[in-house]
């Protein structure tokens, strides 16, 4: 089956549970549809053409790698040139192409595009998964970071709340007007739907990780 069709079938079976309005999401805890923007690079709007995107933690079928999401991505109309994920071990992004890396619920991912337009994320989330955030330490996390991917229907709205309910040091978005991260604190940044985050723990010991079961309403 193509990943069109399983997009028409995965729209088909959560469209009682979903509805996308303009930009907008309305979730429950069965599906999600969301019509996320990918901005192409464009003086003024994005530097470099990249953003953070997260999937929800039970994903269609047949999106489980970097390769597959960039098809999917681009069955959608938009030219994607890169897939990165942040690998904990180095502290640095690693991109697709080349590793054709797993995509794992719960993690975030950076989409760089080289045309505008927007990818139809559909899936639903998994209640009962918890989110392991390793804290900096030889041979596991070079700095104590990870891009994560909260709930589409979290409670927490800003990062000082995703801060305060995940317990961590900082939290970053990547800001695609610049091109940088900007970290709270100090800058308290709204959490978006989509959207995922560098989530910075303290400490650098196993006693430090932290196990994150997110909350939803």
């Amino acid at each position: 089956m193509t990943n069109n069709k399983r997009r028409v079938t995965a729209l088909i079976v959560i469209a009682t549970a979903a509805i996308v309005a303009a930009g907008g999401l309305k979730a429950s805890n069965m599906g999600f549809k969301l019509n996320y923007p990918l901005q192409a690079q464009q003086p003024g709007v994005s530097a470099t053409g990249f953003q953070s995107i997260g999937l929800p933690y039970n994903r269609q079928v047949g999106i489980d790698r970097a390769s597959q999401l960039k098809d999917d991505v681009e069955a959608g109309g938009v030219n994607v040139g890169s897939v990165q994920k942040y690998d904990i071990l180095s502290g640095q992004n690693l991109p697709y192409p080349p590793t054709n890396f797993f995509l794992w619920a719960g993690e975030g991912y950076l989409i760089g595009v080289t045309t505008t337009g927007s990818y139809l994320i559909v899936g639903s989330h998994d209640p009962q998964f918890s989110v392991r955030l390793w804290a900096k330490r030889v041979g596991v996390s070079a700095a104590g970071f990870q891009r994560i991917a909260p709930p589409y229907h979290g409670v927490s709205s800003t990062a000082s709340e995703l801060k305060d309910e995940i317990g961590a040091a900082t939290i970053q978005r990547y800001d695609m007007l610049t091109g940088q991260n900007i970290p709270y604190p100090p800058t308290d940044f709204p959490i978006v739907p989509g959207e995922a985050y560098l989530i910075g723990v303290a400490g650098t010991g196993p006693a430090d990780d932290i196990v994150w079961l997110p909350n939803h309403y």
